[in-house]
């Protein structure tokens, strides 16, 4: 994946793209569920504001990886987010490092899926929990996403729920789909033992 249009936009997705793209941080971290005690992986993080409200309302700690610097770059200082400049598909984190892992609007651009799903899972602690939250391709917008892709050619590659359902479960997780939103599916799910 190229970051080119990520380093672009980076000053101005929070107010322009995030709303329209990610939706609503605050019902991502409703469906979380977290204690408050959890060491966190953001991956495909963005200016993570996913990250700025959990820290605020939750103790936790929050590592957020991007591979866009620029993007990266927006995230004020706050002691409990961490920011790394990486991949996706090759976490620089030590095995069973995270107690969960999340990633927001972000998996289409993560390929090969089984790669980034693997990291995923390396990094997560035995029963560790993954969330996973993405444009369903069979959803409202599956055609035009797909029909973006085929113009612009960006290396996107949108899974539908049945698609994404089979690399899960190869990947080692268990879990369940929620919708999200008309657009958008989410993947609660946990670390096989």
């Amino acid at each position: 994946m190229s970051t080119w249009l990520f380093d672009l936009i980076a000053p101005v997705y929070e107010r322009l793209a995030h709303p329209l793209v990610v939706g609503s941080p605050a019902h991502v971290l409703e469906l979380l569920q977290l204690q408050g005690t959890e060491k966190i992986l953001d991956v495909g993080a963005g200016t993570g504001a996913l990250a700025r409200l959990i820290v605020e309302r939750k103790r936790c700690e929050v590592t957020v990886l991007d591979a866009s610097q620029r993007m990266l770059d927006q995230i004020p200082h706050h002691p409990r987010i961490h920011k790394v400049h990486g991949p996706a598909n090759s976490l620089p984190f030590h095995a069973e490092s995270f107690d969960l892992v999340v990633c927001t609007t972000a998996f289409h651009w993560l390929t090969p899926h089984q790669a980034t799903l693997s990291a995923m899972r390396r990094v997560l602690k035995p029963g560790g929990r993954l969330y996973l939250q993405d444009f369903d391709k069979a959803g409202l917008m599956g055609p035009l996403l797909t029909r973006s892709e085929e113009l612009f050619k960006q290396g996107a590659e949108y899974l539908s729920r049945q698609e994404l359902e089979p690399l899960l479960k190869e990947q080692g997780f268990e879990g369940r789909f929620v919708l999200f939103n008309l657009f958008q599916y989410a993947y609660i799910g946990a670390k096989a033992l």
